[in-house]
């Protein structure tokens, strides 16, 4: 277990170097100066900021979980009823 364990991290680290080392080489290219962006995201969760209609289940809210979320989801912790 131990061998295959470390087999997996060396090739992880692999992965990560040789991603790198390609993006070094060819980065992406920048986008025509003059033409808009087009944005194309999806939101996984929410917590009914701006009225957005997006609610936290109370068992979620009150669950172990709940601050764990926030802390690695989000970008700012000004949730006012939620804290």
């Amino acid at each position: 277990m131990q061998r295959a364990r470390k087999l997996l991290l060396v090739l992880l680290a692999l992965a990560a170097a040789a991603g790198a080392w390609l993006m070094w080489l060819d980065p992406a290219p920048a986008p025509p100066s003059g033409l808009a962006g087009v944005d194309l995201h999806a939101h996984a969760a929410g917590i009914g900021a701006g009225g957005s209609g997006a609610f936290v289940s109370p068992e979620l809210e009150n669950s172990y979980k709940f601050p764990i979320y926030l802390r690695t989801c989000s970008r700012s912790d000004d949730f006012g009823h939620l804290t």
